[in-house]
């Protein structure tokens, strides 16, 4: 009996381990991560001022609360104030994170995060469009960050400042 009860609160504890989100102090708060094409990060700013309405095919709003039905298809640290995705037949300018990686001298496979969040599906590209700022992050106790990484922000500096205000 005890094995089963031990055996039962390891898998419920390492379930929950699992789904942990994974996010750099002062990471985004409350906003949506925006997904294009099922491959490609971006923001919500480019669906207003960068895109042809007429090319947009279909948007899809996923809350917060029903990211966790869907936690296998999307990362919880993509999703954790929920996901907007947008299918749209218009070319979005990208990078995949090996070329930002190489491109500041780190190596290919090095982990981005995207506005304080692990992208950890390596195929997921970045839109240069959304791109507002980006900085290299370097290991510290409050990060626990074991190499320097980068990290995207899509975020204005003010609505960074806003998010964490509002705290």
């Amino acid at each position: 009996m005890n094995k089963k009860l031990l055996f039962l609160l390891l898998v419920i504890n390492f379930n929950c381990l699992s789904q942990e989100v994974n996010k750099l102090p002062n990471s985004k708060i409350g906003i949506k991560t925006v997904l294009f094409n099922n491959n490609i990060l971006g923001n919500e700013k480019m669906m207003y001022s960068t895109f042809n309405p007429k090319n947009l095919k279909s948007v899809a709003v996923v809350k917060d609360q029903e990211c966790n039905k869907c936690k296998g298809k999307f990362s919880p640290n993509l999703t954790e104030f929920g996901l907007l995705l947008v299918e749209i037949d218009q070319t979005i300018e990208s990078k995949t994170q090996s070329e930002i990686n190489q491109f500041f001298g780190f190596r290919k496979n090095n982990p981005i995060y995207l506005d304080g969040y692990l992208i950890d599906n390596k195929d997921y590209k970045i839109s240069t469009l959304a791109i507002e700022k980006i900085e290299k992050i370097k290991p510290n106790n409050q990060n626990n960050l074991i190499n320097e990484v980068l990290n995207i922000w899509t975020l204005t500096k003010s609505d960074r400042k806003r998010t964490h205000s509002e705290k």
